[in-house]
């Protein structure tokens, strides 16, 4: 199954829940482990589409002159989209994941199946349409009810169901005061579980100093391996990790800031750091049918919130005065999910069937 310029839709609500930061784990040095039983690696960028020219997005970053390499664009423009589609496929990355700023309500399933799920390159997993529901972990009560009525929409326009990728990982969230009761329902109507981002304010105020992005990966590779132990004995639903690699918010009354490591020099090691917090995150992809696992990148192109990893201008610098990353995330997303994928195709044994896998 190819999943090159596939993409799906996800459900945004507005849901936000109390976090508390946890201590990490180390990152490896050399080529990450990789599950026994993937045989393929999908990997996934969070793409944004809601950029207009002289739109009051693009304002910050006009202000700070930091911009993409071809400056503001229009989301609807055809030549910007076959642009950002001929990066993808020359950096490594498998499909863009639309993210439809639509509220979960019980109609959402018949309006999305109807508008989008029938186009030949939407993303499928064993046949069925793929949606991440969006904070679905801050949602109380009802879920089953919420989830089974989205699902009956689809079905009542494709004749199949959903495959629902619940937004479930989150600090605290496999204990008791984190929701862990209802992470546990949650789980039972769940085809995979990811995590849309770990990156909050709440969380880096109560981080020691100033984590950077090579820091909070190891803060997000032990909620990962809590998660993934939470979930065994509960349910077969995969994970699919997410890797943040980039974060500054261009608002600067946000604290939501993720520096870069830097040379000698005091020059951005951005490539580096790329390739780290990958090999990092790599070894909690699993897969979810036939071998094939998903890794996921937060962001494309969300400029606002300073996680865009597409090429920046030449000559740029971003608002703490350092030279922007250029393609140096990109080069560094391309080296990682290629030394995955010679590792991958070394590996002739049958796709066996166990916890994780979706055979």
């Amino acid at each position: 199954m190819s999943l090159t310029r596939r993409r799906f839709l996800t459900l945004l609500p507005a849901l936000t829940g109390p976090h508390r930061l946890l201590s990490g784990q180390a990152i490896a040095a050399g080529e990450p482990s990789l599950h026994p039983q993937l045989r393929q690696l999908a990997v996934g960028a969070y793409y944004f589409a809601w950029y207009r020219r002289g739109h009051p997005r693009w304002r910050p970053n006009l202000r700070l002159r930091f911009l993409p390499q071809g400056g503001a664009y229009a989301s609807d423009d055809p030549s910007t989209v076959a642009r950002h589609l001929a990066l993808c496929e020359r950096y490594g990355i498998d499909f863009a994941h639309d993210a439809a700023a639509r509220r979960f309500l019980h109609r959402q399933g018949e309006y999305l199946a109807s508008r989008y799920m029938e186009h030949p390159n939407y993303l499928l997993l064993r046949g069925r349409p793929v949606v991440e529901l969006y904070v679905s972990r801050a949602v109380r009560a009802g879920f089953g009810a919420l989830a089974g009525s989205f699902a009956a929409g689809v079905r009542g326009v494709l004749g199949r169901d959903p495959y629902l990728l619940l937004d479930e990982i989150w600090w605290e969230r496999t204990t008791p005061e984190g929701g862990a009761a209802e992470y546990a329902d949650h789980l039972r109507y769940a085809d995979a579980i990811t995590a849309w981002t770990l990156a909050s304010e709440r969380v880096l105020e109560r981080a020691p100093g100033q984590p950077s992005v090579r820091q909070f990966a190891r803060m997000a590779a032990a909620e990962f391996a809590r998660h993934r132990e939470f979930r065994d004995g509960r349910s077969r639903a995969p994970i699919v990790p997410q890797a943040t690699l980039r974060l500054d918010h261009l608002d600067p009354a946000r604290r939501l800031y993720l520096p870069p490591s830097r040379d000698a020099a005091g020059r951005p090691r951005y490539l580096r750091d790329t390739v780290a917090v990958l090999r990092a995150t790599l070894p909690f992809v699993e897969p979810l049918h036939r071998g094939t696992g998903l890794l996921m990148i937060g962001t494309f192109n969300e400029w606002q919130e300073g996680n865009a990893i597409e090429p920046t201008r030449p000559g740029t610098f971003d608002r703490h005065g350092l030279p922007a990353h250029g393609r140096l995330i990109l080069q560094g997303v391309r080296k990682v999910a290629a030394e995955a994928r010679r590792a991958l195709a070394q590996r002739t044994e049958p796709t066996s069937t166990g916890p994780g896998s979706a055979a």
